[in-house]
């Protein structure tokens, strides 16, 4: 899968590991399908404190668009 330019910016800046990314995409805790053009993955990380990580794609083009701990997700 891609990442969309935003994407790249956004995990740098946020030190997130791209591992935790795949795991969340791969084998996700939740999943919403907002849309034919968004779906948002959650997985809580256990080696980040059990923060939920939320990572939205887009389906149709097959990109990450961001990626980020969602403080308020519940699970």
């Amino acid at each position: 899968m891609e990442l969309s330019k935003h994407a790249i910016k956004r995990i740098e800046e946020r030190k997130l590991k791209y591992q935790w990314i795949l795991e969340t995409i791969e084998n996700p805790d939740k999943v919403d399908y907002i849309s034919d053009t968004e779906v948002r993955y959650f997985k809580k990380i256990k080696s980040a404190d059990n923060k939920v990580l939320k990572v939205v794609v887009n389906p149709e083009r097959n990109i990450i668009i961001t990626a980020y701990f969602d403080r308020g997700a519940k699970l």
